[in-house]
C-alpha cells in the first residue's frame, strides 16, 4: 500500500489502523549526495530534486528551493 500512494511505511501503517491518511506536503525537495570521483564530491556537481504536486503555489516551490540550495552537503 505504501509504494502505491508515495507514502512511507510508518505513514501506511497509521492509515491502516487509524484511517486517518498522512498529511504530504505539496512540494518536496531532495538534495541526493554526488560523489563524482574517488568519493569526493564538488560544489558543482550538486543536484536539486523538486518533488512538485501540480496544485502547489509557486511561493511553496521557492521556498522549497531556498531551503534545499541552503542546506548543509551532506557526506
Amino acid at each position: 500500500m505504501a509504494a502505491s500512494f508515495g507514502w512511507q511505511p510508518a505513514q501506511a501503517t497509521v492509515f491502516v489502523l487509524t484511517g486517518v491518511p498522512p498529511l504530504i506536503s505539496s512540494v518536496r525537495a531532495i538534495v541526493p549526495p554526488v560523489k563524482v570521483r574517488h568519493e569526493a564530491a564538488l560544489d558543482w556537481s550538486r543536484r536539486i530534486v523538486l518533488d512538485v504536486d501540480p496544485a502547489a503555489r509557486s511561493q511553496e516551490v521557492v521556498e522549497a528551493f531556498e531551503s534545499a540550495r541552503t542546506m548543509p552537503e551532506q557526506r
